[in-house]
Parts: structure tokens; C-alpha cells; sequence
């Protein structure tokens, strides 16, 4: 009897260990700080001192559209977008970048491998529909995992921050996020697992331009987070001024403007588009970067998307596109024009 409670003691924990070895295997478990791959051709201009350059930050919703997209992670009921959605959302946000012409392209919610978008990759879906001199790119994962047994995703998962340009990245590093305390262990793998992914970018005859690409957690209420990953990121580019180069942090911040705010640190420290000044003028609703998703009308009702430079870039013309973006996601692309630093 002795022999065969050991014999099933030993096949549960053989049983135990062997799930809790797929488990591992199928979720994502980056380093604090890994170098992710770079697809650049070995001729792709450099970045020039005195250069002026266009960049644009978006958070496209995984190419879902906004309508019928209060989705469960909002407490919402809505399904995930058929295909014919996405694809002419995927060509929406195409001809709004090919109007834009940036020079830098920083997206947030770039799905791949995702059960809920087909299994597709958006960024490569979005690149053949772009100019070919956008040929430099590089993306960090953000959320991965093979399956989740959650009633409305029962499947992959597979969201990225994708940087884009025209011109050479040498090397990028994906920084890992704060999570949310409160998640238990099987939840934070898998859960988004927040991250900032920085992009070297050379500058002929000088130091490379550093561009930082973030989306910082929306669901975390009762909780720090949010400001902790706000100062991460200050830490970040604060890192790069004072190493005397230059570069600027951009993307979906899940955070109002200051006053009390957990993202004040990087309005003191940085020059911020929008500014607070516009934010808070007669024209503040010029700076407004996204929608209530619970709403069937959609309009913009607040500012959570920010650029913030390094003070030893001059920032020009600042401008946040809304009238004809307001349907293709909840959020809305924040642009502005810099000059190289140096020369």
C-alpha cells in the first residue's frame, strides 16, 4: 500500500512539474534588459547633424478600428474585429503615415501571432503598403504567451512596440517595466508585461540619436505602478542627457497631465509635446489624444499620449492629428518635428 501512494505521489508531481514546464515554455520571460533584432539594410542613410526630422507616435489598438471596440480589458462585451476590419484598418493608418511622412514611426499595440487578429503580423501587413525607404525596423514584445485560458482570448497572444524610420538603427533594447504588485505569479506571465524599447540611431560624426518607444499599463488601479514606470522611463532618457547625447521618449503613457500626476517627473525634466501649456490653454482640446471606447460617439476626452525630448533638441512644429483619425483607433497620432543636434 506504502508502495503505491509513492508511486501516485510520484506521478502528481511528475504530472505537476511537467505542466508547470509548458507553462514556462509558452509564456514570455525577457531579461531587465535584452537587445532585440534589427531589420536595416547594410546602406540606409545616417542621421545628419542639423537635420531636421519628422517623427510620429501612435497607439494603432491592434488594427481593430474605433467602433465596437469595448473590449473585455475595458469590462467591455465587445468581439474582436473581423478580418475585413482590420485589413482596411490596416490601410486607414497606412495612408494617414504616407499623408504624415514621417521620418520616425513609433507604434504601440502592434499585435503578431495573436489569436484574437488571425495569427498575423501587422507590422509586416502595414510595411508593404508603406514606401520602401521605410526599410529600418525593429520591435520588444510586450505581451506573449502561446495560450490564455481566458474566456475572451482562449488562444496566442502576441502584442509588440514597433520603431520604424528611414534612416539607420544600429542597435535596440527592450527595458522591462514595473509590473502591476498585485498580480500573482501565473498572472504577470500571462498578462502584458510593459516594457520601453530604446533605438540607437547614429548621427554622422557624432553620438546616436536615442528613441524610446513606450506603452505604460492602463490597469492598475490601487496601485503605484504607473508612476514607477513613468520614472523608469525618466531614469532611461535622463540617462541619455547625461551622458550628453540627445533623444526623446514617446508612445501611450496611460497617465493625465500633471498636476497630480505620476508623470510630472517627465514634464520637469524634459520638453514635453503636447506642452502643459497648450494643454491647459483656450486651444486644449487641440492636445486631447483619445477616446472613451464605452462611447458610440467618439470624440476625444482626454491627453495620455506625450513625446518628451531631451532639452538639447530644438522641437518645431508640434501637432496632434484629429478630425479624419478618430475612427481607425482610441487613440490619436501625435507628431512633431526636431532638429538633429550638433553640425
Amino acid at each position: 500500500m506504502k508502495r503505491i501512494a509513492m508511486a501516485f505521489a510520484g506521478s502528481v508531481m511528475a504530472v505537476f512539474l511537467l505542466l508547470a514546464a509548458l507553462f514556462y515554455l509558452s509564456t514570455y520571460h525577457p531579461e531587465d534588459v535584452q537587445e532585440e533584432p534589427v531589420v536595416c539594410p547594410a546602406g540606409a542613410p545616417l542621421l545628419e547633424p542639423g537635420q531636421t526630422v519628422k517623427v510620429l507616435s501612435w497607439n494603432v489598438q491592434f488594427m481593430a478600428g474605433n467602433q465596437n471596440n469595448h473590449f473585455f480589458f475595458d469590462d467591455g462585451k465587445d468581439p474582436w474585429p473581423p478580418r475585413e476590419t482590420i485589413d482596411a484598418v490596416i490601410q486607414r493608418v497606412a495612408d494617414v503615415i504616407r499623408d504624415e511622412n514621417p521620418d520616425i514611426l513609433l507604434l504601440q499595440e502592434v499585435d503578431h501571432g495573436a489569436e484574437r487578429t488571425f495569427h498575423e503580423d501587422q507590422l509586416r501587413r502595414l510595411l508593404e503598403k508603406l514606401p520602401e525607404d521605410y526599410a529600418c525596423h525593429s520591435s520588444a514584445f510586450y505581451w506573449k504567451a502561446a495560450f490564455v485560458p481566458h474566456p475572451s482570448i482562449m488562444g496566442s497572444v502576441g502584442m509588440k512596440l514597433s520603431i520604424v524610420s528611414r534612416y539607420k538603427i544600429d542597435k535596440t533594447f527592450r527595458h522591462a517595466l514595473s509590473p502591476i504588485p498585485t498580480d500573482s505569479f501565473i498572472l504577470r506571465h500571462l498578462k502584458p508585461k510593459r516594457a520601453a524599447h530604446e533605438a540607437l540611431m547614429p548621427v554622422r560624426g557624432g553620438a546616436p540619436l536615442h528613441v524610446i518607444n513606450v506603452h505604460l499599463t492602463a490597469f492598475a488601479k490601487g496601485t503605484d505602478v504607473q508612476k514607477r514606470q513613468a520614472a523608469q522611463v525618466t531614469g532611461i532618457l535622463d540617462a541619455v542627457g547625461k551622458r550628453g547625447r540627445a533623444g526623446f521618449a514617446a508612445g501611450d503613457f496611460n497617465l493625465t497631465p500633471p498636476p497630480g500626476s505620476g508623470i510630472q517627473p517627465l514634464f520637469d525634466a524634459f520638453h514635453a509635446v503636447p506642452s502643459l501649456e497648450d494643454i491647459h490653454s483656450k486651444q486644449g482640446r487641440k492636445c486631447l489624444t483619445h477616446m472613451d471606447t464605452r462611447e458610440k460617439v467618439k470624440a476625444p476626452d482626454k491627453t495620455i499620449d506625450y513625446m518628451f525630448f531631451t532639452r538639447n533638441i530644438p522641437v518645431g512644429r508640434t501637432h496632434i492629428r484629429q478630425k479624419d483619425a478618430l475612427d481607425i483607433s482610441d487613440h490619436l497620432p501625435v507628431t512633431a518635428v526636431f532638429t538633429v543636434p550638433g553640425g
